[in-house]
């Protein structure tokens, strides 16, 4: 039955992963920043661009900034060192991360597809035996890795179309051409980001810098507002200059490489109190979110 009223929905999509960046030489502990840009943190704004629909991305601060280090060649993880090496150059704990992680994808959509996926899949069977695999069948698999946490647009390039096609038999020069395709994706992200925001085809938000959980970071005896049994820290945390900074340097973040301010923020796990909103408003956020469930509560 139709109301003949209209129906406002703001999509909102939250781009986060943790700070990997645990030493000073510029190694990630994980790979999950680096291959999530790869798949997702590109082709998700350009699909919301060409289809028109006008939706908002939250990106983490932080997040960018690994984006960022990638870019200019200063952050690498154990997964991304070790698809640049053939088997010969690995050591024993490297060709067991290959064996053991690069099936880490989603078998319906990447392995059960891929005759040569498949067979490397049976292969490793239940053993975890990296003797059992040929020089071949590594380069292969990290091919076939690589390919699957490519996004839909780089699946479009021609040459990756017949690699994908090829599918097995993979040469080094063309391994190498994917992790060259790989970077120049990377350092594609920021610059698209700026250019589709500063045109208005989409909204960009942003959160706190490292993605802390403002309420807890301001005082942490506020957790007993959302659950009244909450065991605290015998000592009190109280450091809302922290949270300010948070605040303040993602916006910081955003204005250097974006030209401009963001209005809108989104609370980590969408974690709020009037402590928190407080400063948001001195700090010029315009507009926040949290769920249905936080406003239910609050409201009651």
């Amino acid at each position: 039955m139709k109301s003949g009223k209209p129906l406002y929905v703001a999509f909102l999509w939250h781009m986060h992963q943790p700070w990997y960046l645990w030493n000073r030489e510029g190694e990630a502990s994980m790979p999950w920043a680096r291959l999530h840009a790869l798949k997702d943190y590109y082709d998700m704004p350009k699909l919301a661009v060409d289809i028109g629909i006008p939706v908002t991305f939250n990106y983490v601060p932080s997040l960018l900034k690994q984006i960022e280090l990638m870019a200019e060649g200063k952050c690498s993880d154990p997964y991304w060192k070790v698809l640049s090496l053939e088997m010969d150059d690995m050591d024993e704990s490297q060709l067991n991360l290959v064996i053991t992680q690069f099936f880490n994808v989603n078998y319906a959509n990447y392995i059960k597809v891929s005759p040569r996926y498949s067979e490397l899949y049976a292969k490793r069977g239940k053993t975890y035996s990296w003797r059992m695999f040929s020089p071949q069948d590594i380069r292969d698999l990290q091919v076939h890795f690589l390919l699957a946490w490519f996004g839909e647009s780089l699946k479009e390039h021609p040459e990756v179309k017949r690699l994908i096609i090829k599918d097995e038999n993979y040469t080094i020069e063309e391994k190498h051409f994917l992790i060259d395709v790989a970077n120049q994706r990377i350092k594609e992200i920021i610059p698209y980001l700026k250019s589709i925001w500063s045109e208005g085809r989409v909204a960009l938000t942003f959160s706190p810098y490292y993605h802390p959980i403002l309420p807890l970071l301001c005082d942490v005896s506020l957790a007993k507002a959302a659950n009244p049994t909450a065991s605290l820290p015998r000592k009190p945390f109280v450091y809302p200059a922290d949270a300010v900074r948070h605040i303040e340097q993602g916006i910081e973040y955003f204005e250097e490489k974006f030209g401009k301010k963001p209005a809108g923020m989104w609370p980590p796990e969408g974690s709020v109190a009037d402590e928190i909103l407080s400063i948001l408003i001195n700090a010029g956020v315009e507009y926040s979110f949290t769920d249905e469930d936080i406003l239910r509560k609050s409201i009651e």
